[in-house]
């Protein structure tokens, strides 16, 4: 089971203690921006690390866990909005970069059409009008 199963199964809900603003559901988790998951993502894992204890003593315990998987889902689901965001960042990019490219070909190809002799400029508008 996939950690998006297990969060729908248990019923993961975030609230005040995990960063959110009231309650919020997972399938309310896309809808929020990074900001609001990364403050999320640091409460949780504060919560992670106050439950979880390490000694030389006795054994370690481990963090509760659902703030694991809460921990689990925010830090999925901000991944995925910032490789969208990336990838929308890259895809604007290579746009601009086209457009650069077809105004310097049209450049290119306007350069080439004033580098032909008399003779050729009439061949090819008496070529064109016929």
């Amino acid at each position: 089971m996939d950690i998006f199963e297990e969060g729908i199964y248990t019923k993961v809900r975030f609230g005040p203690i995990d960063g959110a603003n009231g309650v919020i559901a997972l399938e309310d988790l896309p809808d929020l921006s990074l900001t609001h998951l990364d403050n999320m993502y640091k409460a949780i894992n504060k919560q992670m690390l106050t439950t979880a204890e390490e000694s030389f003593v006795t054994p370690t315990t481990k963090a509760d866990p659902i703030i694991s998987l809460k921990f689990e889902l925010v830090k999925a689901v901000a991944t995925t909005k910032m490789e969208a965001r990336d990838a929308a960042k890259l895809k604007r990019e290579n746009a601009k970069e086209v457009e650069e490219l077809m105004e310097i070909l049209a450049d290119k190809q306007k350069a080439s059409k004033q580098n032909l002799t008399e003779a050729q400029i009439k061949a090819k508008i008496k070529k064109l009008k016929s």
